[in-house]
């Protein structure tokens, strides 16, 4: 077996030890800078997509909420004298669902028992009542005085709309 000798020639040892160019550092530094202004739209698009959906998420739980204690109440076509439209601006003061026709409220919210809620964040909440002439489901013709229809409208602070509707009733089937 040969044995093998370390070489000192000069042109031999700088052929072996060749680095990058400049113009290849140049075209390296370019892909790389495309590179990360690619992924950085990305991240920035993805940022915007969850702050919308987080946007979305609070107003669909804020007009939730609402729609769900209106739905508590007892159904009636027309305010009594303690609701919204009369100035009361108390909530856990209303006796009827109609007391919330014209409610609007903006963050920092009240709970029923008087809790601030503070969302830190620009939300106004509104809620529109009314009671079409009549309506004929599943064959059967109700009035007026039957149903109503609530719908509770959010706008978020980026001016985004959410609205949540639910028709309510004191109709009873009889058998």
């Amino acid at each position: 077996m040969a044995r093998r000798t370390r070489t000192t020639d000069p042109a031999r040892l700088l052929r072996a030890a060749r680095a990058f160019t400049l113009a290849e550092a140049l075209i390296a530094s370019v892909v790389l800078a495309i590179a990360v202004v690619g992924i950085a739209g990305t991240l920035a698009a993805s940022y915007d997509t969850r702050t919308s959906s987080d946007e979305d998420a609070t107003a669909a739980t804020l007009a939730r909420t609402l729609l769900e204690e209106i739905a508590a109440k007892p159904f009636a076509t027309t305010a009594s004298s303690s609701g919204w439209s009369a100035g009361n601006k108390n909530r856990a003061t209303y006796v009827n669902v109609a007391d919330y026709q014209g409610y609007t409220d903006e963050n920092p919210f009240r709970s029923l028992d008087g809790q601030e809620i503070d969302l830190e964040a620009a939300y106004r909440r509104s809620v529109n009542y009314t009671c079409p002439a009549t309506i004929t489901a599943s064959g059967t013709t109700m009035t007026s005085n039957q149903f109503g229809l609530v719908t509770v409208t959010v706008t978020s602070k980026s001016g985004r709309v959410t609205r949540l509707s639910r028709l309510l009733t004191d109709y009873v089937e009889s058998r």
